[in-house]
């Protein structure tokens, strides 16, 4: 069966249906889908609608804007919608074990109090997740940062976090039946008890009731009902028993966690054999966490492990981020020499869309593996080198490049473009030419990013279900490190951002890069934060006076208080002596 999937990821109902069909594809795992975004029908022009067997909508009609509708109608298109009941037939994806979390699905009929308080009551006894449903519900109530989440270039993500919470308490039916799919507690909040429901989904009335008063009786529901709650799954362990072990290496400190754990639960997702993880900690606080999240799963080094005593004193000195970068070379080094088997070394930025050990097959006979930039703009290639070192392979004949490279970095490892030093990356533009058996990987599908789009020819598959390279092929790893066109940044910040929630990892002691992730993605969707974060910016920039602008912490100042007020009054008069909106006033869009 072949089906048509309209959607439009602004309009009401949309990722509730998202569920709904979710259910629907569990059911018919035979059917061939294709998504159609009618913000972008007028040219699309690669599909005959003709051949489909089901045109099915996301989202409620009446919320389709006047284009859609009379696209929609040219076409006489036998759109349905999914029946409710299909939400309570979704397949789970679970996370890592994790200790009690709550997620909190509020409806705009509420005010923008009531939920505040709400979620509120439900952080002081666990973490509890402000999930939005729709985009409108960003402004009753939620605050920006990690608390909040809201992705909707990738549903799946709002059913993980529904799928591993210990209890979902939600003012919307497809939360509570995919919440019970997964065998997790669900209480639905009625502003009056349903004659509908017949899934046994526990029910509070909201009425005119106070926020914690309903909170208490959400509190006491699962107090009674907790012992019949599924845990989470335990990690899988990767069997090792295989003749060719992959080795996975990246660097971090504590602070930077949370890109890792990204990673790691990546990888668990993609691949269950034949890897092994290692990471070198550049603090003490790295190892006893991963140890307690993941018992046995990461080897944990330190910098001691990987330079001498001498070498060590002189490596403290540099800054943390040269103290990753200087070391790089000695971790592979490291790691080759104890398991003599073949090493990738991948940024935490990096997601895997294949089983990671199919990086094995990019050796083509050596012993080395260099990442081309591919830069689409040639200055760029000449500053940040030829060479990506975000990702790189090694196997056993590797070892004098490795030497030489550490040696290198060792020597000097700051950013000086005019005497060709980039950190550890612009001495791999001379390894081809020193070393035989230093292979450059051109087939194009591997650490794919922002810098290299064009050049490559990357593009949405017919289906838009993947990226593609330009013949065709599809997108292996995706090198997640600055915002991107297609969007893929975003779905790599929101995974962070859940994995992170659901690890026993405390969001207020996340790199200030990971909370500005954040930001940057929800922005993207929320009016008040985007012009709260260009006010706070505007006034940084003109009144150096403040200091350095605080990015990482949420412009609630500027949203809400009296920073908020006098924005507001600057826009408005903007706007009536100039006769037009400023591009960043403008309702964010996708």
């Amino acid at each position: 069966m072949k089906i048509a999937i309209f959607y439009s990821s602004q309009s009401k109902g949309f990722l509730n249906h998202s569920i709904r069909l979710s259910g629907f594809l569990t059911e018919n795992s035979d059917a061939n889908c294709v998504w159609f975004d009618l913000a972008q029908m007028p040219t699309r022009s690669d599909y005959s609608l003709g051949k489909f067997d089901k045109f099915i909508l996301l989202g409620e009609k009446d919320s389709l804007s006047e284009k859609e509708i009379k696209y929609l109608t040219s076409h006489r298109l036998p759109l349905e919608t999914l029946a409710i009941d299909y939400a309570a037939k979704v397949t789970p994806r679970f996370l890592s074990r994790s200790d009690e979390r709550w997620v909190f699905c509020p409806s705009e009929e509420s005010s923008k109090n009531w939920n505040r308080k709400f979620w509120e009551s439900g952080n002081l006894v666990c973490p509890t997740l402000f999930l939005c449903q729709d985009q409108q519900i960003l402004e009753q109530g939620a605050q920006p940062g990690p608390m909040t989440f809201f992705s909707p270039i990738d549903p799946q993500l709002h059913q993980d976090a529904i799928s591993n919470a210990s209890c979902v308490v939600s003012a919307f039916w497809e939360p509570c039946l995919a919440a019970r799919a997964a065998g997790k507690l669900a209480i639905k909040l009625s502003i009056q008890a349903s004659q509908k429901n017949s899934w046994d989904i526990p029910e509070v009335v909201i009425g005119e009731r106070d926020a914690k008063e309903v909170f208490q009786e959400c509190r006491q529901i699962f107090e009674e009902n907790k012992k019949s709650v599924l845990r989470v799954q335990e990690p899988p362990t990767f069997s090792i028993q295989e003749k060719e072990v992959l080795h996975l290496t990246s660097i971090s400190d504590f602070s930077y966690l949370p890109f890792y754990l990204g990673m790691i639960e990546n990888i668990l997702r993609t691949s269950q054999k034949k890897i092994k993880l290692h990471l070198l900690a550049l603090d003490e606080k790295v190892a006893p966490f991963l140890e307690k999240k993941y018992p046995g799963l990461v080897h944990v080094l330190e910098l001691k492990d990987v330079w001498t005593p001498n070498e060590l004193k002189t490596i403290e000195q540099r800054s943390i981020a040269f103290r990753a970068f200087s070391s790089k070379p000695k971790l592979l080094e490291s790691v080759l020499r104890d398991t003599q088997g073949p090493t990738f070394h991948c940024d935490s930025d990096v997601y895997f869309f294949c089983a990671p050990e199919k990086l094995l097959e990019t050796f083509l006979g050596g012993h080395t593996t260099i990442f081309p930039h591919w830069n689409d703009v040639y200055p760029k290639g000449r500053i940040d080198g030829l060479y990506n070192a975000g990702m790189i392979g090694v196997r056993p004949g590797a070892e004098k490049f490795l030497k030489w490279w550490g040696d290198q970095c060792f020597a000097n490892c700051s950013f000086d473009p005019l005497n060709g030093v980039v950190g550890d990356q612009a001495y791999l533009d001379f390894a081809p030419i020193l070393f035989e058996g230093v292979n450059v990987y051109r087939k194009k599908d591997h650490n794919v990013a922002r810098w290299n789009l064009k050049n490559l020819g990357i593009h949405f598959a017919g289906d838009r279900s993947c990226l593609e390279v330009q013949d065709g092929r599809r997108v292996q790893t995706f090198h997640a490190a600055f915002i991107d066109s297609f969007g893929y940044f975003e779905f790599k910040y929101c995974w962070d951002q859940l994995v992170t929630f659901f690890s026993d990892f405390s969001a207020q002691s996340a790199s200030p890069a990971f909370l500005k992730n954040i930001l940057v993605q929800q922005q993207r969707y929320w009016l008040s934060l985007s012009r709260g974060l260009k006010g706070r910016e505007l006034a940084y920039r003109v009144l150096p006076i403040l200091g350095k602008q605080p990015e990482a912490k949420a412009p609630t100042f500027w949203m809400h208080g009296l920073g908020g007020f006098c924005l507001n009054k600057i826009m408005k008069l903007r706007d009536a002596c100039f006769n037009h909106l400023p591009s960043w006033t403008k309702e964010p869009s996708l």
